[in-house]
């Protein structure tokens, strides 16, 4: 079972912080990090992860929230950014396959989906 504050009164954001103070752990850029944004610049997907995101990034890259919870709490954290006055870094909307109907959030999923589609094919073809 994976880490996860329970206490409903608390943000996505702070139970993120609250879980990178815990087990003591900050972003740390590697190389493939570089290559992902590299990849996502050329297909014409510039996306910036904020600090929450790199800090979800980070405790999935150590093991301490992986998977669902990870996906979950991630979205939750879209999902509240999408209801405060708070602006999804998203650059290149229009060359994301949207529609008009499209909400923010539905936006920001798709533009994430598509950074880290291209971050697995980059790591695929580094591992041949």
């Amino acid at each position: 079972m994976e880490p996860t504050p329970k206490n409903p009164d608390l943000t996505a954001k702070q139970k993120v912080e609250l879980l990178a103070q815990e087990y003591c752990i900050t972003y740390h850029q590697t190389c493939f990090d570089e290559l992902a944004d590299t990849s996502a610049r050329l297909s014409d997907c510039d996306v910036e992860l904020d600090e929450t995101q790199l800090l979800l990034l980070e405790l999935d890259r150590v093991g301490i929230l992986t998977g669902e919870a990870n996906g979950s709490l991630h979205l939750q954290y879209l999902d509240e950014r999408k209801s405060g006055d708070n602006v999804l870094a998203i650059e290149t909307a229009a060359e994301i396959e949207i529609s008009a109907s499209d909400s923010e959030f539905e936006l920001g999923m798709k533009a994430y989906h598509r950074v880290v589609g291209n971050y697995n094919l980059a790591l695929r073809e580094l591992a041949k």
